[in-house]
């Protein structure tokens, strides 16, 4: 465990801060070269906003207030599994946004092995586009309303590359969440998706100026015989 200053709570809470005498107000804070909190534990941080009152509120919000120096860098948030089995880097289970573009890291010097696509229009038209509802009782805050995707049981058999099992928390109550067990689901990469439809449409582009030339061909011969007569 890194160095800790005082005080040190080995109790249940171990340390408890509490401060609602403001809009500000600061329940604990830590600050330290290193972490400026440290938590380990079944859950090692639970971040719970609660006051309905407040204009806005985050559970665990992550805000630096200055830039590093040149060629350093600040993560607002850090999330890693460190490839261990069993653990996921993120997991969230409700809608949000971005005001930025998620980039996935696609540089060459990342890569081995690399080989035109061969995968395209022949998968393409095996897959079956499906609209579909989510059951509203699970716990998971799945989207409302009528969807369009895939099953990723029908898409597996013809891109297995593109699902993945998820392990699901059977209950999302942070009192028994780590006791309620799990349950595994199958999940789909739609971004996986986009070269194989971009070496579809490539295909097709082939198809159709392959077809050009011959009706271009016959053309000019229909021409040329018309002429004779």
């Amino acid at each position: 465990m890194p160095s800790a200053g005082v005080p040190y709570g080995h109790s249940t809470p171990a340390i408890f801060g509490e401060n609602l005498y403001d809009d500000q107000g600061v329940g604990v804070y830590g600050r330290g070269n290193a972490f400026g909190a440290y938590c380990s534990g079944t859950n090692g941080v639970l971040g719970i906003a609660k006051r309905k009152t407040a204009t806005n509120g985050a559970c665990i919000w992550g805000y630096p207030t200055e830039a590093p120096d040149a060629g350093k860098t600040i993560y607002s948030g850090l999330f890693q599994d460190n490839d261990l089995a069993g653990v996921i880097g993120l997991a969230d289970f409700g809608g949000g946004f971005t005001t930025k573009p998620f980039n996935t890291p696609s540089d060459r010097r990342l890569k081995t092995d690399i080989r035109n696509a061969t995968v395209g229009l022949n998968a393409i038209l095996q897959l079956r586009p499906k609209q579909y509802r989510y059951i509203a009782s699970t716990p998971y805050n799945f989207p409302k309303g009528e969807q369009e995707g895939f099953i990723a049981q029908e898409l597996e058999e013809v891109l297995p590359g593109l699902v993945e099992d998820l392990v699901f928390p059977k209950s999302l109550d942070p009192k028994d969440m780590a006791a309620s067990g799990t349950e595994t689901y199958k999940g789909i990469n739609y971004t996986g998706l986009i070269p194989v439809i971009t070496k579809a449409i490539q295909e097709l582009n082939d198809k159709i100026e392959a077809q050009a030339a011959i009706i271009d061909r016959l053309d000019k011969e229909l021409k040329a015989c018309s002429k004779k007569d």
